[in-house]
């Protein structure tokens, strides 16, 4: 018979197992933390020292990542099960959060901020310094979702070869490979992927493959049963992450359902759901994200009441956030230029090739907004093209596509990818950065446009242009030419003051956005002395661009439905260009009243 003191002690033991059991899994010492953005492949963003000191916890940055420069530890903190570790950056401040669950030595939360979001784990490790080799891992995936993947890659790998040849036979070649495969990817990745979600639905390679199945249903129809069982899958594999990572994988499935009109319903059943499970604690930024999504699935649903209501919430939140942003960006004043030290008459033109989804364009980006700030008209031409990098972008068309590979076949090297900018027809000063960088970029820029105002003026250039209801003309003469080519063209730029677009990178308003190449994007060959016409009707170019978006969603889906195209307050601009060397000689433009302002 057991001794009544020994049943006691007993008791006692018992009693605390389960707050042993639920120990916070956080010790002293070097943390890693990782994130994961492939199902294949982990990063390592940094290693932290880990201490308590008089009951509290704190950390300090053991080895930041090598290749963000600046990257500081901003913040660390315990707060009961709530682990929260702030990063600052090129790109801003990335937080990761965790519960303290006791579920293992590896603390799994989620990292990032509101625009962009990703699975963390923060590890133990005996690392406190970090080598180039340490920051990506691969990890072990089954073997169908690595035949997929490489599938998937060496499709992406000749797609990129097709745009870079320009031998015209191997063009066409690379084309056929390209058609070829796509045709097995189509028939066989979606085969891997469901072997995967089937033999591995409860593991992290089955919640990749069940995503990448539900993206695909968007485009591809799918039952909705097979469809509620990835999306299962999903959710179950995000639960360790914490349940903001959970809702944010709900808004995603929801954002990749949208377009497909049978999957709508369960769209509109996942956003619902993540918004009567909000707190009212979420940032604007969240909110307007959810309600926008929200507002269109009940619009599609017919559900005209209740889409009615969610547009209103969603009309004082934007108003909110346009008020906010304007009185934050640029995060600088920007001093007016001086004027020019000579006589110089010639216009400077700075073209900045962009796109709404990237991240590192916004310091470019803010730059070039105030640089419409800095300069007058006659002074400096500015011409912002979209492309669709590193996501689509409704603001990108078919001539800014053609006006980059314009510049990307003369100067490969300078013209990589986005931000990239022009000036007069030559590149410098690519690369951009965080809002943080921004006034560096402002700085950057102004020293390569003043010293061109002061350049010579090498021809003259006058433009006229009207707008009667939906059509525009214009008019160029160039004359005073002083090396006469038969390489010159005269080129018509139609541009939109500005566009209200929220992408990927939270900036809420695009300048002087390029809509259009009147008369085409080639141009016009010119003589000195000579004049050249064109005109456009604003209804037929409306058309143009929302089918040139139709084409490219069919491919590629659109990250929200969104297609503005206001065309009121417009820009005609006119370039004097050489062919040959690229070099523009001269630019003109002409701002047109909107069309209410001649009714």
């Amino acid at each position: 018979m057991l001794h009544p003191r020994f049943g006691l002690v007993l008791v006692l033991l018992l009693a605390l197992l389960p707050r042993l059991a639920a120990s916070d899994p956080l010790r002293p010492g070097h943390w890693e933390l990782v994130t994961i953005v492939q199902p294949q492949i982990s990063s390592v963003q940094c290693i932290v020292l880990v201490e308590q000191k008089d009951g509290q916890w704190t950390a300090t940055l053991a080895a930041p990542h090598p290749r963000i420069p600046g990257q500081r530890l901003d913040a660390f903190k315990v707060d009961g099960k709530t682990l929260t570790l702030t990063l600052d950056g090129p790109v801003g401040k990335l937080t990761f959060v965790a519960e303290l669950a006791g579920t293992g030595p590896e603390i799994k939360g989620f990292y990032g901020d509101d625009r962009r979001l990703q699975m963390a784990i923060l590890k133990p490790t005996e690392k406190s310094e970090l080598a180039p080799e340490d920051l990506s891992r691969a990890l072990t995936v089954p073997e169908p979702m690595r035949l997929a993947t490489s599938l998937t890659a060496r499709l992406n790998q000749l797609r990129n070869q097709h745009l870079r040849e320009t031998d015209a036979e191997k063009k066409t070649q690379l084309a056929q490979e390209v058609n070829d495969l796509q045709k097995r990817v189509n028939e066989e990745v979606p085969r891997l992927y469901r072997e995967v979600v089937s033999r591995h639905g409860d593991e992290l390679a089955g919640s990749f493959a069940a995503m990448t199945l539900i993206s695909q249903a968007a485009r591809t129809p799918a039952p909705a049963n097979e469809v509620r069982a990835w999306i299962d899958a999903v959710l179950r594999a995000s639960q360790p992450y914490g349940d903001r990572w959970v809702q944010e994988q709900r808004v995603r499935i929801a954002e990749a359902l949208r377009t497909q009109p049978d999957l709508v319903p369960i769209a509109l059943e996942l956003a619902r759901a993540v918004d009567q499970g909000s707190s009212g604690q979420a940032s604007l930024d969240r909110q307007s994200r959810l309600l926008n999504l929200l507002h269109g699935l009940e619009t599609k649903a017919g559900d005209e009441t209740a889409a009615a209501k969610t547009k209103a919430r969603l009309d004082k939140i934007e108003l909110a956030l346009d008020q906010e942003y304007q009185t934050k960006v640029p995060p600088f004043k920007p001093t007016p230029f001086a004027g020019r030290k000579s006589p110089s008459t010639r216009a400077v033109v700075m073209e900045l090739f962009t796109g709404a989804q990237c991240p590192p364009c916004v310091a470019a980006d803010v730059a070039f907004d105030a640089l419409v700030d800095t300069y007058r008209p006659a002074d400096v031409v500015f011409l912002q093209y979209h492309l669709h990098i590193p996501g689509p972008d409704p603001l990108t068309n078919a001539d800014a596509e053609a006006r980059f590979q314009y510049y990307r076949q003369a100067f490969a090297n300078d013209m990589r990818g986005t931000p990239s900018t022009v000036f007069n027809g030559k590149p410098a000063a690519g690369g951009g950065g965080g809002m943080a960088n921004a006034e560096n970029k402002y700085g950057q820029y102004r020293g390569i446009i003043e010293p061109l105002l002061e350049q010579s003026a090498v021809a003259r250039l006058e433009l006229t242009a009207q707008r009667s209801g939906n059509r525009v003309t214009m008019s160029a003469k160039v004359s005073d030419l002083a090396s006469p080519k038969d390489t010159l063209r005269l080129r018509f730029v139609l541009v939109e003051d500005s566009v209200r677009y929220v992408g990927g990178n939270a900036l809420r308003f695009h300048h002087h956005v390029v809509r259009d190449f009147p008369g085409g994007v080639a141009g016009f060959p010119v003589a000195d002395g000579q004049s050249v016409e064109a005109n456009v009707n604003l209804d037929d170019l409306r058309q143009k661009l929302n089918q040139y978006l139709a084409d490219y969603a069919a491919r590629r889906p659109f990250p929200k439905p969104d297609r503005p195209m206001d065309l009121q307050r417009l820009r005609v601009m006119a370039l004097l260009q050489d062919d040959e060397t690229h070099a523009i000689l001269d630019a003109r433009q002409v701002e047109l009243p909107p069309a209410t302002a001649q009714r």
